[in-house]
């Protein structure tokens, strides 16, 4: 997906811009210098990266038929053993690191067919490779969740709507936890207040003050 990156993000502004007219107008003061201008804009929408990702699926995205068959088989090893490996240390598969070593030991697979394979799926994006640091040898992330097992096209690293609709009501949910805590607090501040002035007038303010060692009223 990286390879379409723009093209999946022309294809969210396309969206967007077919509903301009439906859309609130904003504008954003951008500072050039000792000049600033407004830049109007409208926002693009859930629902407009909903309709961009099954547009990307069609005209973006590709099949694992297009993968030769061996090829494809290690595709569904390695997806097997980052799920195995993500359940055991509880990590998300985006953060999931491994090397050739760990395919090999899990596929049993020969050096010489691995490298020919490995090589497809990397050009392929379906694994994306990182250095592994000072002194370290390569590390794959597999980009493949899964998709297309049941024979049609799709692309890999799209935005995911539901987290973000997820995300956008968990903190809708902890915004308005936020304001009843603070109208609880301002509450409680009001009811000890009203307490405090209600002892004082129940019963008559008077002062201490020391007197031979002892405390005297």
């Amino acid at each position: 997906m990286r390879r379409d990156h723009q093209k999946y993000l022309t294809l969210i502004r396309s969206v967007t811009l077919l509903h301009q007219y439906q859309r609130e107008i904003k504008t954003v003061k951008i500072e050039q210098g000792n000049n600033a201008r407004e830049v109007e804009y409208i926002e693009v929408t859930l629902n407009d990266i909903e309709i961009a990702n099954r547009l990307a699926n069609e005209v973006l995205g590709r099949s694992l038929d297009e993968l030769p068959p061996q090829t494809r088989r290690l595709l569904q090893l390695i997806y097997n053993l980052v799920l195995e490996r993500c359940q055991t240390l509880k990590i998300a598969q985006k953060d999931y690191r491994f090397s050739r070593k760990d395919i090999r030991l899990y596929t049993h697979w020969g050096n010489t067919q691995l490298k020919t394979h490995l090589n497809r799926l990397e050009d392929f994006e379906y694994l994306l490779v990182h250095q592994g640091g000072r002194g370290k040898s390569m590390v794959y992330e597999l980009g493949y969740k899964g998709e297309g097992s049941d024979g049609e096209s799709f692309s890999m690293g799209l935005i995911d709507v539901n987290k973000l609709k997820y995300d956008s009501e968990k903190s809708g949910l902890d915004s308005q936890k936020s304001g009843l805590n603070g109208q609880k607090s301002e509450e409680s501040d009001k009811n000890q207040e009203k307490h405090k002035n209600q002892v004082t007038q129940d019963k008559p303010v008077t002062s201490c003050h020391r007197h031979n060692g002892r405390i005297v009223q």
